[in-house]
């Protein structure tokens, strides 16, 4: 094993971990950690974060199902394979340079608005209506059940057509 795939490993290892603590994509770690210190060009690290988002989210949602929001998850994918569709073709018309400051400014908003939103939480008495998106599930680590309504719908999906 060469020294650039212990570092592939160890950076994919980072990103997955702190992607599932913090809550955030890993890409956002792991696109500059391949690009940087690897040495993969941004698309081609670009292409290997994107399919372990797959990986990881299809696992995560296969793993738990009571948690899984199927009606929501569907109503997404839409948005997010046509904004992906979208977004190869307008990748080739992009520099490499462009396309890097795009990621840039998008994770750093991201992250912007994770720290603004990091002590709010979504969650409702149980005998509101959660909406259409909604949902409810037993928290095991509070012994009672929990009801979330989703928020900011059309700007999720808007984000997910225009996302590159």
């Amino acid at each position: 094993m060469q020294t650039a795939d212990i570092y592939a490993l160890l950076a994919g290892g980072l990103a997955g971990c702190l992607g599932a603590l913090v809550g955030i994509g890993g890409g956002v770690l792991l696109v500059p950690i391949l690009n940087s210190l690897i040495g993969l060009p941004f698309n081609e690290a670009k292409a290997v974060s994107l399919v372990a988002v797959l990986a990881t989210s299809s696992s995560a949602g296969l793993s738990n199902r009571r948690l899984l929001n199927a009606r929501l998850a569907v109503f997404l994918l839409f948005f997010s394979v046509s904004g992906s569709t979208l977004g190869a073709s307008l990748l080739m018309r992009l520099s490499e340079s462009t396309y890097q400051l795009v990621f840039g400014w998008t994770a750093a908003v991201i992250a912007a608005v994770m720290f603004v939103r990091l002590n709010k939480r979504n969650v409702l008495p149980v005998h509101v209506d959660p909406g259409i998106f909604g949902g409810q599930f037993h928290d095991d680590d509070t012994g009672g059940d929990v009801v979330y309504r989703v928020n900011r719908v059309p700007v999720a999906a808007a984000v997910l057509t225009i996302a590159i």
